[in-house]
């Protein structure tokens, strides 16, 4: 999960599976809530993946509260993105301590391949993105390909 404040910082959000089932139900995204009884913890550095660029992240316990807010003026963006321009992908390749955001037109049609190595079938979707300066090529692999494969179907109609 990911949390914005007033001031549109962002902070990741983790909890253990053992509390994941209760607090998220309570959870509806978009919904201003005042958390109690979390920890800030730092990142020790070496995490892969982590959708903000921040140093520390927000860990749920078993005593962490929700409650929603509902006084009127509280002002806090429903979305927040660090958008990179195309170019500057092969830059952030070789970090995978973050990911990134990219906006860009679909330059060619994709088309999801398939291809069996010893006994595992893989799916790839592949096409291009451009922003007009940079174009670069995306793969999206088994789900997640066949998930957006049938989103650019569906627009096509």
């Amino acid at each position: 999960m990911i949390f914005l404040d007033d001031s549109n910082n962002r902070l990741h959000a983790f909890m253990s599976t053992k509390n994941a089932e209760k607090l998220a139900e309570e959870i509806i995204e978009g919904q201003i809530y005042v958390l109690s009884n979390f920890k800030v913890k730092q990142y020790l550095g070496h995490e892969t993946y982590r959708p903000v660029r921040s140093d520390k992240h927000i860990y749920f316990t078993e005593h962490t509260t929700l409650l929603k807010e509902s006084s009127p003026g509280l002002q806090i963006e429903q979305y927040a993105f660090d958008l990179f321009a195309l170019e500057e992908i092969e830059k952030n390749a070789d970090d995978n301590r973050f990911l990134i955001d990219v906006a860009g037109i679909v330059r060619t049609t994709p088309r999801l391949v398939s291809t069996i190595k010893n006994n595992i079938e893989t799916k790839r979707l592949m096409f291009q993105i451009t922003d007009g300066r940079s174009t670069v090529n995306v793969t999206l692999f088994n789900e997640l390909g066949e998930a957006y494969e049938k989103c650019f179907r569906e627009q096509r109609h």
